[in-house]
């Protein structure tokens, strides 16, 4: 569904996971979807998942993370840190006092903590991810 502007329509009202609704009489505005996933376009980036270290938080290999480098994160943010100048995707966790450890959603792999000899740098916080359904 389009309108004259080719943008996909969003339909008004919530699409129920549960029990069925009726349908009929849907109505629908144009659904821009920069505007949707993009608070700040300079600032945005979208990155194609590789791996499966959080699987567990929702986020699996092929998926695309939206990143706003604008966002301060917070502890518990899921951000793409820069570790001795690699990227990775991890739950930042912070506690006073401590060095910042980074956390997969994942028992099969481990937490990385910095050590002194570490340069790390939060690259942006991820806002969405999107993911293909076939």
């Amino acid at each position: 569904m389009t309108d004259s502007d080719d943008k996909p329509t969003l339909l008004a009202g919530f699409l129920q996971a549960g029990f069925p609704s009726p349908g009929e009489d849907l109505e629908g505005s144009p659904l821009d979807t920069n505007a949707l996933l993009v608070r700040n376009p300079a600032a945005t980036f979208f990155m194609r998942v590789s791996g499966q270290s959080m699987r567990d938080a929702g986020i699996y290999e092929g998926d695309i993370v939206v990143i706003d480098k604008s966002l301060v994160a917070k502890n518990g943010d899921t951000v793409v840190a820069i570790i001795n100048g690699d990227y990775t995707l991890k739950k930042l966790l912070t506690s006073k006092g401590r060095a910042p450890k980074l956390a997969p959603a994942n028992a099969d792999f481990e937490a990385l903590e910095m050590s002194g000899n570490d340069e790390m740098t939060i690259w942006g916080v991820v806002t969405f991810v999107i993911r293909s359904v076939h």
